[in-house]
């Protein structure tokens, strides 16, 4: 009995000490730019450009 009371006290401790628990931060706006492009301005309604590879990108789109 002695030590399972002396285990359930260490275990309330372990538990009291514990750091508590990290938020997780909200998701960003999908409709807002983010990283290098979130500065930008401009482009609102204008053509989209899609590029699979580095020679698209390079070639302009």
């Amino acid at each position: 009995m002695r030590r399972a009371l002396t285990l359930i006290t260490a275990l309330a401790c372990a538990l009291a000490v514990a750091p508590p628990a990290h938020a997780v931060p909200p998701l960003p706006d999908p409709d807002r730019p983010v990283g290098w492009g979130e500065h930008a301005t401009g482009g609102a309604g204008g053509p989209v450009h899609v590029v699979t590879t580095r020679k698209e990108l390079k070639d302009g789109g």
